[in-house]
């Protein structure tokens, strides 16, 4: 649900549904375990939105407002490595057949989403990438800042890789070792015959001709 104040409402909650789905072949992925935990606050002030890191994350010294694509990216993992070096773990969810996740009853801050575990349909996929989110999302639409406290999010899916074993290399060095094929079974035995033959045929001229004498 939006709303069009200029300010987003501080005691309003808000909710997150992430959905995990491959679109290659249509499939929901069902059995993610995901954490969410908030990494800051939200503040609006003259017009413009900032974040306030809570304690567990001020020593990342990070600014979050403006990030690129790949900021974002580099930012949610630094700061889950150093929530995770603290011992702690976020809030917890599962997604569902339709591999849905949500979260509810959020007040306004930045969150921190990543993978945990993978059980069902999520075991054949790779674990998606940490990443953050904002809740609510602010978007300025005709000069009036429009709140939407519903977020909604598709991470990147993708498939496990399977492990392919590495061609031998060509041994090198080594002498060819000639093998017999059918082909020269085939002349070895007309040989044979042949030899036969002919010691047949010497054999009756043999006699012929001792015969001739007599």
């Amino acid at each position: 649900m939006e709303s069009s104040a200029d300010s987003p409402d501080e005691n309003r909650q808000g909710t997150l549904t992430v959905t995990l789905f491959y679109e290659e072949e249509k499939t929901a992925v069902e059995g993610a375990g995901l954490e969410f935990i908030e990494v800051a606050d939200l503040k609006f002030s003259e017009g413009q939105v900032s974040y306030s890191l809570l304690p567990d994350f001020a020593e990342s010294s990070l600014k979050l407002e403006g990030m690129k694509a790949s900021e974002a990216l580099l930012a949610a993992k630094k700061l889950q490595a150093l929530y995770q070096q603290k011992g702690k773990t976020g809030f917890s969810a599962r997604t569902d057949e339709n591999g849905k996740a949500l979260f509810e009853n959020l007040k306004s801050g930045m969150y921190l989403i990543w993978q945990s575990s993978s059980e069902k349909t999520a075991k054949r996929f790779e674990k998606i990438d940490p990443y953050l989110v904002s809740v609510p999302q602010g978007e300025k639409i005709s000069g009036k800042m429009v709140w939407d406290y519903e977020v909604k999010t598709l991470p990147k899916v993708e498939l496990v890789l399977k492990n392919t074993p590495e061609s031998e290399p060509p041994r090198q060095n080594q002498p060819l070792k000639k093998v017999k094929t059918g082909d020269e079974t085939k002349i070895a035995a007309y040989l044979l015959l042949a030899g036969a033959s002919a010691m047949i045929l010497l054999k009756a001229i043999w006699k012929k001709e001792r015969a001739d004498l007599l």
